[in-house]
């Protein structure tokens, strides 16, 4: 039986609501098709959305090489002036192709390497070993620097690598300089260099002794922007492009590599193995007093120091150290190292002459530069003063060569003969006669035209007439002048 209760109506209830329902369903779908007409126009655009990331660069246009761009930052003191002793200078070094991408620092370089010295003061300035964690051992293949390619502090994000710095503890305070040089393995002529100055234990900042405008005077191409000293002209089969780069700022990257205990070394002449450090000042003066120095050790011609260069002549009189020197430094400061670039017969430990001819020091040995001021005075008193025995007596202040344009305004072609116009004057700037341009006023005057640039030889040649020119002219020479171009 059943175990419920019948309920009278229940199932008639039931069914009038299906019924009710149905019929609400019926009547809506009526209503919405009554409702139902042409559609309106478009409601206006909404806000524009946050942009999304930018999309990997695209490839470079056929034909067109892939640009090194180098820039790099040293990090801020906290005290805003100068680091001290514990603080850790942290370089940064952007490597990017001109559409901003990376390179890979293990794979793309010959080379890619920082390195840093100070401080600037010439006699001061060494090589920061200590704050580059690097290497002084010369008998390593990588001493004096850091090499980005392998160096594992190197930190890479993207196209930035940064390196810290050991912690200052001892170093001399001044101002020091830190470098990067780049050279693309793919592209030999895509090379770069980079600079950034910092101060270490001092807020005082120190300048260079030398500035590049005044190598630009003779040293700077007016065709290619580029300067043309020793690096330049280190072309070989694996290597057409030279080091070019490491020449573009003289002589504040010089010396980063050049000084009192740096990178740059020769050999010493007397052993032929010791390698010994090769300042700055002791090569460009060096170099620039060529034809005179006197110490067998620079002049030797099999293994001396200078022995490429004893046929130099200044382009200027060499007295006048302020062709090169932009401050009073060259006076003030007196040391063995500068003076005795220039004034190479003294040996300093015996005060004695090392070159036939050659007078002894009249002050003795010197073992160190304290006393030099002392009879080395700048403008008087003292033993001589500097400025007088550099006073430069010359009858002539400037050589103005002009040449006429080629008729197509850029270069001749055959048939065309150049004219060439020299006027020499004197201090007050008068055109000096030519006809007093001979061997009673002159040691040398000579009109050498050279070309082109690359294995150069001489095509024209017009000595003076006089008996102590030292012209080394051949027209069977196959060495490149100085500044062959590279690009």
């Amino acid at each position: 039986m059943p175990n419920y209760i019948e309920q009278p109506g229940h199932d008639r209830k039931k069914g009038l609501f299906i019924v009710f329902f149905a019929v609400c369903l019926l009547s809506i779908g009526f209503l919405l098709a009554a409702c139902k007409g042409d559609q309106g126009p478009a409601g206006p655009a909404g806000p524009p959305g946050q942009a999304g990331p930018a999309g990997p660069a695209g490839p470079l246009a056929p034909g067109v090489e892939r640009e090194l761009n180098v820039a790099l930052a040293v990090s801020k003191p906290a005290n805003g002036t100068h680091f001290v002793a514990g603080e850790q200078p942290v370089l940064t070094i952007t490597l990017k192709d001109q559409m901003g991408r990376a390179f890979n620092r293990a794979e793309d370089f010959t080379q890619l390497r920082i390195m840093a010295a100070g401080p600037i003061e010439t006699q001061d300035t060494i090589t920061a070993l200590k704050l580059l964690k690097a290497s002084g051992d010369r008998s390593q293949e990588v001493h004096h620097y850091i090499d980005l390619k392998t160096n594992a502090d190197v930190q890479v994000s993207g196209n930035v690598l940064t390196y810290k710095f050991q912690a200052v503890s001892d170093e001399k305070p001044g101002t020091y300089t830190a470098s990067v040089w780049a050279v693309l393995k793919a592209n030999p002529f895509q090379q770069a260099i980079s600079l950034g100055d910092f101060q270490v234990g001092t807020a005082t900042v120190q300048k260079q002794i030398v500035e590049k405008e005044k190598c630009a005077s003779c040293h700077l191409g007016a065709d290619s922007g580029k300067f043309y000293l020793h690096h330049i002209d280190q072309v070989t089969q694996a290597n057409p492009a030279g080091n070019f780069a490491i020449d573009q700022a003289p002589v504040t990257f010089c010396k980063t590599c050049h000084n009192n205990e740096g990178y740059a070394a020769y050999v010493s002449p007397t052993d032929g193995k010791t390698r010994i450090p090769d300042p700055i000042v002791k090569r460009v003066h060096g170099v620039h007093y060529g034809e005179d120095l006197k110490n067998p050790l620079n002049t030797d011609p099999k293994n001396g120091v200078f022995m490429n260069y004893t046929g130099v002549v200044f382009p200027a009189n060499v007295k006048n150290c302020t062709t090169c020197h932009v401050d009073d430094r060259w006076k003030t400061k007196p040391s063995r190292l500068a003076c005795g670039a220039c004034h190479d017969a003294i040996d300093w430990a015996t005060g004695k002459s090392v070159a036939k001819g050659a007078k002894d020091h009249g002050g003795g040995p010197q073992a160190n530069d304290a006393a030099c001021a002392s009879c080395h005075t700048p403008d008087t008193g003292g033993v001589k003063p500097i400025s007088v025995a550099h006073k430069a007596s010359q009858p002539m202040n400037e050589v103005a060569v002009s040449m006429t344009a080629p008729r197509n305004g850029k270069f001749y072609v055959a048939g065309e003969a150049p004219v060439v116009s020299m006027v020499i004057k004197d201090d007050k700037g008068s055109a000096i006669d030519h006809t007093k341009v001979d061997e009673t006023t002159f040691s040398t005057a000579s009109f050498l035209v050279y070309g082109p640039r690359y294995l150069a030889t001489p095509v024209l040649t017009n000595a003076a007439k006089n008996g102590n020119s030292k012209l080394r002219v051949s027209t069977s020479s196959s060495i490149p002048a100085a500044g062959t171009p590279t690009k």
